[in-house]
């Protein structure tokens, strides 16, 4: 290996391009059944190759001066692309010889909620356990899930078996385990206070230094956004005030953190009377009161980029749980439990929830919103924070927003 101004071998020249091509995969969802869409499947090939290709040849410059090889470029995106863009019908036909199986011990499937039923059944098959036989053999290649609703409520041969195929090295959970370990949520209807208080619980999203140096990130990139989009967000302004009347920014009051009330801004995506009558409304997908200027500055998320004054105001974050409306916060604190745990940290431009879940406009969404907002809460990370602005990136691309 050679230092600065050296040329680099060959081979970490490839390793520089293929962890490119790694973290942006996983941005894309490749790593994901979900991503076999065959209207998005090229699109998504190009951006990958766009992207990693890109950023190698510019870190490569910043770092040695120098370029990486055009035969090594153009062989190592030949390969990427057909190996991208086959693996789909590969994987796709792969995936379903391999099937989940949910091994149910102490609970029978009346027990079980039927959302829960209905989660689990899209996954895979549901199989209940008999406290006095042996897992039944599957009828082919399998994944299993040993699953228990609360351990305290096995008899002792069902633990016993439990504990053997545990120390077989094969995956044992509470269903409030097995939601946070399979699906990444918390299931916030299934569990009790208690679950918050064991060793994984809220305290790391709570230190001090995580929070300084989330906020110091924070300042940087929004100062640096604010500059690089601010020719988008004024070209934004004058569309939206030509096409409709009223202004192009949207005021509104939400909830911060702690439960604090702060101004959020936006730029206005629906009629200047969208509520006229007074009355605070649910917005839906398709909602009427959406402009043709709005739809658009919505799928690319630019309707959002006015918050980065909130986020150096200190209001908000990049990444965290998004901030909802007074009035419907009071609703949702009485029907949704543990409600509250969202605002244990900043409301977000982008979050956990909007990445995987996407538009919400009832209480039933909200509570499979509110699932994701917790898990983000009890699992604050640098690298959770880094994989939702991946996710991020990759639905404003794909143009999957709301």
């Amino acid at each position: 290996m050679h230092l600065l101004q050296v040329p680099l071998e060959p081979r970490f020249r490839i390793a520089i391009m293929t962890a490119f091509y790694v973290l942006f995969l996983y941005a894309f969802d490749f790593y994901s059944p979900r991503q076999f869409d065959p209207s998005r499947n090229l699109y998504a090939v190009f951006l990958v190759l766009l992207f990693s290709i890109s950023l190698s040849v510019l870190l490569s410059y910043a770092l040695f001066f120098r370029p990486i090889g055009r035969k090594i470029l153009l062989l190592h995106t030949m390969f990427a692309f057909f190996y991208l863009f086959f693996r789909g019908k590969f994987l796709s036909g792969a995936k379903n010889h391999v099937q989940n199986r949910f091994l149910l011990a102490g609970i029978s499937l009346t027990e079980l909620e039927s959302g829960v039923r209905e989660k689990l059944s899209n996954q895979g098959i549901i199989v209940p356990l008999s406290p006095n036989e042996q897992t039944p053999p599957a009828t082919g290649p399998s994944k299993d899930f040993y699953i228990v609703e609360q351990v305290e409520k096995l008899r002792e041969n069902e633990m016993h078996r439990l504990l053997l195929e545990k120390l077989q090295g094969r995956p044992v959970f509470t269903l409030a385990g097995f939601y946070e370990h399979f699906f990444r949520q918390v299931a916030a209807d299934l569990v009790e206070s208690r679950f918050f208080f064991e060793p994984t619980g809220f305290n790391r999203g709570m230190r001090r230094f995580p929070m300084a140096v989330k906020r110091v990130f924070d300042l940087i990139l929004a100062v640096t956004l604010l500059c690089l989009t601010a020719p988008v967000m004024l070209f934004t302004a004058l569309a939206i005030r030509l096409e409709s009347r009223g202004p192009a920014l949207f005021r509104q009051s939400r909830t911060g953190l702690h439960g604090e009330p702060y101004t959020i801004l936006k730029f206005r995506s629906m009629r200047n009377d969208a509520e006229k009558l007074g009355t605070p409304q649910w917005a839906s997908e398709d909602d009427p009161r959406i402009t043709r200027i709005g739809r658009l500055i919505r799928k690319l998320r630019i309707d959002e980029l006015p918050q980065l004054i909130n986020v150096i105001r200190g209001e908000m974050s990049f990444v965290g749980p998004r901030p909802e409306r007074p009035e419907f916060d009071t609703q949702l604190k009485a029907q949704l439990p543990f409600y509250v745990f969202r605002y244990l940290v900043k409301p977000g431009i982008t979050g956990w929830a909007q990445v995987n879940y996407g538009y919400g406009a009832s209480v039933e969404d909200a509570l499979e919103k509110l699932r994701y907002d917790l898990y983000y809460v009890k699992n604050t990370s640098f690298l959770l924070d880094i994989e939702i602005f991946l996710k991020t990136a990759a639905t404003v691309f794909l143009a999957k927003g709301r």
